[in-house]
């Protein structure tokens, strides 16, 4: 589900097409798929950084719940948001 942005007229796209050589629905798909890739990767490294400070023993594992249920919600709706 998008945001609802309009998508370009067909005019708009052709022009885009041709001036670029690129699709516009080819070029939009790369960049969520990147985008969602780093996003992924962001939140993995959190996610290890926080494992990492419970095996040392900074943190307790309620905050470690915590956090992880935390993440997972807020990467759920970025994903949502940019797919």
């Amino acid at each position: 589900m998008s945001l609802g942005l309009p998508q370009l007229s067909g005019t708009l796209r052709e022009a885009f097409t041709a001036g670029s050589g690129v699709d516009s629905s080819r070029l939009k798909l790369v960049l969520t798929a990147a985008t969602v890739s780093l996003v992924a990767a962001f939140f993995g490294w959190l996610i290890s950084v926080t494992l990492d400070n419970y095996r040392n023993g900074r943190i307790r594992q309620e905050q470690v719940v915590e956090a992880c249920i935390r993440l997972g919600i807020l990467f759920s709706l970025i994903v949502w948001v940019l797919v």
